[in-house]
């Protein structure tokens, strides 16, 4: 069971990661969409 808990924080903190580059490519496909 702990093995699953780190799993679980281990893809939190991946998906943290990855959550700024996630919101920068969704308002850049947004801005090109206005121009």
């Amino acid at each position: 069971m702990p093995s699953k808990e780190f799993r679980k924080e281990k893809i939190s903190k991946r998906s943290l990661f990855f959550l700024p580059s996630k919101i920068a490519l969704h308002f850049y496909t947004s801005f090109e969409k206005i121009f």
